[in-house]
């Protein structure tokens, strides 16, 4: 489906249209701020790399009551990949990660659990649960 169908279905689901949602955020917010709505979000829409800024993602998210974290996987944002990118930062001291899940249906397919017996300290190296898993030639995983 493409992205104006989708964002056009979401909007029924709570009996807006665009044009509701340009007027609301008007008022909300004001014309000039960067939270503001414009009436023709769809037409941006046929360019994929144009999407909304972050503002009016967050405008949308409030004006329809559905969860930020929705609105940015509607326009491909998937902020459990954050976590994966500190993955690859090199460090040169033990950092915590932030271990919050996003989506949680979600499937990891770069690390497969590592299971050993005993009791894990609360602090452990991340070595301990997970390992790295590898693309095979078909393209499966495989530790």
């Amino acid at each position: 489906m493409d992205r104006a169908n989708q964002v056009r279905q979401i909007l029924s689901t709570r009996g807006l249209t665009l044009y509701r949602v340009c007027q609301q955020s008007a008022e909300i917010f004001g014309r000039s701020s960067g939270f503001y709505v414009p009436h023709n979000l769809y037409y941006d829409f046929c360019n994929p790399p144009l999407i909304p800024t972050i503002h009016q993602i967050i405008a949308l998210s409030h004006i329809t009551n559905y969860r930020l974290y929705d609105w940015l996987a509607v326009f491909r944002f998937d902020l459990d990949q954050i976590s994966r990118l500190r993955l690859l930062i090199p460090r040169q001291r033990t950092t915590l990660l932030d271990s919050s899940v996003y989506d949680l249906y979600a499937w990891i397919p770069w690390f497969a659990e590592r299971l050993k017996g005993g009791q894990v300290p609360p602090i452990a190296p991340l070595g301990q649960f997970l390992g790295r898993q590898r693309l095979d030639v078909q393209g499966n995983y495989s530790r």
